[in-house]
């Protein structure tokens, strides 16, 4: 699960959908209350098209979220 730390310290999770041969990138943003493994269908199928993809779990949310608050669902 690759990760990077932000300007506050933060380790934001994020996925990585590499294309055999790109022909170009992309950034998939989720929306409010959401995270990237919701989007993982479009990224394959962006993949397989030939885009590499990438797409991060924002502060608060999914896999960061939960590394945040050391794995309280709840929050």
């Amino acid at each position: 699960m690759p990760e990077f730390d932000d300007a506050f310290g933060v380790a934001i999770v994020y996925d990585v959908y590499p294309a055999d041969n790109p022909r170009g990138v992309v950034q998939i943003l989720h929306g409010v209350g959401e995270h990237a493994g919701r989007y993982a269908r479009l990224a394959q199928a962006l993949a397989a098209a030939g885009f590499t993809v990438y797409a991060d779990d924002h502060r608060g949310h999914g896999r960061t979220g939960l590394e945040q608050h050391v794995g309280d669902h709840a929050r």
